[in-house]
Formats: structure tokens, sequence, C-alpha cells
């Protein structure tokens, strides 16, 4: 907990310029969903053969299920990267605002279990820039955009299990990326996200009122 300190009394201008970017994400996220919210949406014709709860339910459980979806039906080479790099991201995110807000919660079994698990996202995150570089189907639809998001993030990982160490440099290095973070992501493809409930919810319906659900296998 103490090496943690420092950092509200030594940097107290980062921890603001932090503060500053997590305001600027949050409108820009709201600005977002408040688009998403105008877009018509059209009604549906057809006769309805399933049930539309259903259908939204079972495709916003999908993340859950690997076996549902082609691409993460390989447990332990996609699904389990992608749970491990998620997971790791959003404890990476919980850290980064207790370092400066709740230091007094990094008690030394907390910040152990914290770097395994931000370590464990960073070797998925590895693996996927390695999957990014070298698989052309892979490639081939990645963008610009797409190749420094998955470095950064990686590399957000990285610092982000270091620091828990009690590393000084690694610490503001760290919170000093985050910051930039903020300020990225709603405007790149990371912020695919927000995005996300939306899409399941509408497919969810589309295809629940007609009767068709996801299927584990």
């Amino acid at each position: 907990m103490e090496q943690f300190l420092f950092v509200k009394q030594e940097f107290g201008t980062l921890v603001l310029i932090k503060t500053l970017a997590l305001i600027f994400l949050i409108l820009v996220y709201c600005l977002k969903a408040y688009l998403l919210t105008r877009y018509r949406v059209i009604k549906e014709i057809s006769i309805p053969k399933g049930d539309i709860k259903k259908g939204i339910i079972t495709s916003l459980l999908v993340i859950v299920c690997p076996s549902a979806m082609e691409s993460t039906r390989d447990i332990t080479k996609n699904w389990l990267e992608f749970f491990l790099f998620h997971v790791g991201i959003l404890v990476a995110i919980i850290v980064s605002f207790m370092i400066p807000y709740a230091p007094n919660l990094l008690q030394p079994a907390v910040t152990t279990l914290f770097m395994i698990i931000m370590g464990l996202g960073f070797i998925a995150g590895f693996i996927r820039i390695i999957k990014k570089f070298t698989r052309p189907d892979i490639k081939v639809i990645s963008s610009k955009d797409d190749f420094f998001s998955i470095i950064i993030i990686t590399i957000f990982l990285l610092l982000g299990a270091i620091s828990m160490t009690g590393n000084r440099e690694i610490i503001v290095a760290f919170l000093a990326l985050t910051a930039f973070l903020l300020v990225y992501v709603p405007l790149s493809k990371i912020s695919h996200y927000l995005y996300w409930p939306f899409a399941r919810y509408y497919i969810g319906k589309h295809f629940g009122r007609r009767g068709i659900y996801m299927k584990r296998r």
C-alpha cells in the first residue's frame, strides 16, 4: 500500500490530467450512445415464430458460450485467450484508478492477484499480436489502428502487471499511458465494446422473432 501513496503527493498534475481524460471519455461515449439511439429502428413485418426475449438473452450470453461461435469454438486456442485478455484489461483499468484514488485497498494479496491476472492478459495480448502479424486471414482485415491498438493495450497490461511490484517509474508510466488511452480509446476501434450490447440486442431481437436461437455444440 505504502509504495503507491507517492502518486497523489508528487504527481498531482498527472492525476488531474487522468481525471480530465476520463471526463472526456465519458462525454464522448455519452454522445456516441445518444447518436446510436437516434437511428430509426426498422419495423418488423414478418409473422413472429419465436420468442424475442429469449433471442435477445441468448444473443447477449454468446460471450460466455464459446461453443456457439465458430471463432471461439476451440476453447484452449481462442476463447481462453479472449477471456484472459479482456479480464486482464478490466483489472488494469480498475488498478489504474485504485492507485491514485484508493491505494489503501492495494494490499499485498490484492496486488499479487492483480499482477497474475494482468500478466496472463499480457501473454494473451502478445499471442494476439503474433497472430495479427503472421496469420494472413487476420492480417488482411486489420487496419493500422488495429495493429496500434493491440500493441498499446498489451503494453498497458505489461506496465499494469509490473506496477504492482511498487516500481515508481513503472507506476508513473502506467498512469500516463492510462491518461493517453482514456483520450485515444473513444476515438479508436477499441470502443467497439460500446456498440457490442446494441448489436447483440438487435441481432437477438431479429432472429428471436424468427425462432432462431444460439445453440451450444
